[in-house]
């Protein structure tokens, strides 16, 4: 069986890190995903609330640089589990995305507070340690495709 799930979206409000004990740091946040698949009558679905959670390095890595409005990928695992609603002592169940890998998908310069934390993301160069092995072609080698017969499958 595979548990896997890769989410966009947009954070709904500013990360809650907690640490339990000296050596372990949990980060909690939620984001908004949006369904781009429109019903039958051209309306949109409402945003689905995801709650994810981080551990460790990362789970500092996301209360330094994530804050509400930040756009971002998230890489991980569904997980699910109940807790006493502390209101009422109601048992709930809660299902959270717990993150193994979480990516900036904003420009460095369009988040508030973007510089702080090490938000290295630019859409317009290769990660770090990166090369691109796909240099762009001129814009004249794409107006046309030249296709020979000879290129084409036969479909008889």
């Amino acid at each position: 069986m595979l548990n896997r799930v890769i989410l966009i979206g947009n954070l709904t409000r500013e990360p809650e890190t907690r640490k339990p004990s000296p050596e372990l740091t949990i980060t909690n946040f939620t984001i908004a995903v949006n369904d781009y698949k429109k019903n039958s009558d051209g309306t949109s679905n409402p945003p689905l609330y995801m709650r994810c959670v981080t551990f460790g390095q990362k789970a500092e890595l996301a209360r330094a640089s994530l804050h509400k409005g930040t756009r971002v990928a998230v890489e991980g695992r569904l997980s699910q589990r109940k807790y006493i609603r502390q209101t009422d002592g109601i048992e709930m169940t809660t299902i959270e995305t717990i993150i193994d890998n979480f990516y900036f998908l904003d420009p460095k310069d369009t988040t508030p507070r973007a510089n702080e934390g090490g938000n290295d993301f630019r859409p317009d160069r290769p990660a770090p340690g990166v090369t691109s092995q796909v240099q762009p072609e001129s814009s004249s080698n794409m107006d046309t495709i030249d296709t020979l017969d000879d290129d084409l499958p036969d479909f008889e």
